[in-house]
C-alpha cells in the first residue's frame, strides 16, 4: 500500500492527510486531529470511518486501522512528527518549512547520547533511504513507460507470458541478455531519452561490483545532503541575515521524512514491528544481508534479484 501526504477539502476547509490507496478507494488519516476517514475517489465527500456507507470496503478499512500498531513511546513520536510535518506543509516560508521538517526528523530519530544531533539523524535516516534507493529508480522509469508507452509495455510482457509489475519490469532492465529489454528498447525510437535511461540504469547496475559502488556513492550523497540541510538549519536559527534556501533542498528533506513515515506505516501494519527501533534494526539487517549477497554471489540472477535490490 502506498501512502502520500497532500491537501484535501474536508468539511469546507483544507486539511493535510496521509492517504493509503486501495484501487479506486482511499483511506485518509487526518494528521491534524488524528481522525480516520474513508474517502472514495468516485465521490466528492469524505465520510468518517464510523459512518462508512460502502459495506464492501468497510471491513477492509476497519481491519487496516485496527492492525496499525506501535508501542506508546513510538506512537507518541510518530504523532508528534506528523504534527510537525503538517506545520511544514501548511507554511509558505521556506525557512519555516526547513525548521519544521528537520525537527520532525529529530523527533522521530532514535536518540543516541554518545553522538551529535547530525550524526544521530544521519545514522537513523540512512537505512530508510538506502532501502528506497533502487526501488525509486526502477519506479521512475516504470511509471514513465506506463505513461508514454503503455501499449508497448503490455504487448512485450504479454509476448513472453510474464506478468507486468514493477519487480518483473526491474528485472528486465538489469538481467543479462533479457529479451524483454531488447524489445522495449527497439520500440522506443520515438522516445530517445527514455531509451537512454534504460541503457544507463542497465550499465550502472549490471554487475554486483557496480551495485556495491552505487550503494556506497548513494550513502555519501545522502550524508552530504543531510549535512548541508543541517548547516542551513543552524544558519536559520543562529544568523539574523536572510538566507536563500532552494526548493530542491526542502523537497529532498520532505521526501526523506515521507519515506520514513511510509516504512513505519507499512511495517506497523499487522504488528510486523512493535516500535521504531525494531524497524531500524530490521532495515539494517536487510541491508547487511544485501551486502553479504553482493560479496558472495557471482552474478545478478532472477533468484537473487529481490534481495539484492531490496524489493
Amino acid at each position: 500500500m502506498t501512502f502520500t501526504a497532500e491537501r484535501m477539502l474536508t468539511g469546507g476547509s483544507e486539511r493535510i492527510v496521509r492517504r493509503g490507496h486501495y484501487g479506486k478507494s482511499t483511506v485518509a488519516i487526518d494528521i491534524k486531529k488524528d481522525m480516520k476517514y474513508y474517502f472514495s475517489n468516485e465521490r466528492t465527500a469524505i465520510t468518517h470511518q464510523k459512518h462508512i456507507d460502502y459495506p464492501s470496503n468497510k471491513e477492509k478499512f476497519q481491519n487496516f486501522f485496527s492492525s496499525f500498531f506501535i508501542h506508546s513511546d513510538s506512537m507518541h513520536k510518530f504523532n508528534k512528527a506528523l504534527t510537525l510535518h503538517t506545520y511544514a506543509v501548511e507554511n509558505n516560508e521556506l525557512e519555516n518549512q526547513l525548521i519544521f521538517f528537520w525537527t520532525a526528523l529529530e523527533t522521530i530519530a532514535i536518540k543516541n547520547h554518545n553522538k551529535t544531533i547530525i550524526n544521530t539523524v544521519t545514522t537513523f535516516i540512512l537505512p530508510f533511504l538506502k532501502k528506497r534507493y533502487f526501488l525509486e529508480n526502477f519506479q521512475y522509469i516504470y511509471e514513465e513507460m506506463l505513461h508514454n508507452k503503455k501499449t508497448l509495455l503490455n504487448d512485450v510482457f504479454k509476448k513472453y507470458e510474464i506478468e507486468l509489475n514493477l519487480l518483473n519490469f526491474a528485472k528486465s532492465l538489469i538481467l543479462k541478455d533479457d529479451k524483454i529489454r531488447e524489445d522495449l528498447v527497439e520500440g522506443l525510437d520515438d522516445y530517445p531519452i527514455l531509451r537512454y535511461k534504460i541503457f544507463i540504469i542497465n550499465k550502472e547496475l549490471d554487475t554486483l561490483k557496480n551495485v556495491l559502488k552505487k550503494i556506497a556513492s548513494h550513502e555519501i550523497t545522502i550524508t552530504e545532503q543531510i549535512q548541508r540541510i543541517y548547516r542551513y538549519r543552524n544558519l536559520v536559527i543562529h544568523d539574523a541575515k536572510d538566507i536563500e534556501i532552494s526548493t530542491t533542498l526542502i523537497s529532498n528533506l520532505h521526501n526523506y521524512f515521507d519515506y520514513i513515515l511510509d516504512e513505519i506505516i507499512e511495517h506497523s501494519y499487522d504488528r510486523k514491528i512493535l516500535n521504531i527501533e525494531e524497524l531500524k534494526l530490521y532495515l539494517e539487517m536487510k541491508l547487511d544481508k544485501t551486502k553479504t549477497l553482493l560479496n558472495k554471489e557471482t552474478s545478478i540472477t532472477d533468484e537473487n534479484f529481490r534481495d539484492i535490490f531490496l524489493f
